[in-house]
Parts: C-alpha cells; structure tokens; sequence
C-alpha cells in the first residue's frame, strides 16, 4: 500500500507525490521500514519518530502520507 498510495518506483519528475516519497527516502524511511513514534506535538504541530535508531520531527502532512500495517 505505501508504494502504491505514493507512487513508489515512480520515474520523472513533478508527479503527485514524488516529494513525499525522495523526502521519506531520505529520512530512511523505505517500504518495510520500522517506525515508533516517540511523541506528537500539540495543535497539529510537528511528530517526532525514530528510525534505525534515529530521532527526527517530520510534519504532520508529511507523516499522513506514511501508510502503517499493524
């Protein structure tokens, strides 16, 4: 699903999502990744996750484009 939904494997340039997905690379985060959410700031602030043992914020509309199976 998270390939699909952000057009993972996409090729070119300006399509709907291709900066989510080259930013979410970029962080790590790659389709079977695990991610714990440390915490989630007030008011729809940013969401501090960890990845291969590294902490980062990333914002809210970045992170509604990560698609989790439980």
């Amino acid at each position: 699903r998270f390939r699909r939904r952000l057009g993972w494997g996409w090729r070119g340039g300006g399509g709907p999502g291709c900066g989510a997905v080259k930013r979410l690379a970029d962080l790590g985060i790659l389709p079977g990744t695990k991610i714990k959410v440390i915490r989630k700031a007030p008011l729809g602030g940013p969401i501090e996750v960890e990845v291969h043992g590294s902490r980062f914020m990333i914002g809210r509309g970045l992170a509604s484009r990560i698609i989790v199976d439980a």
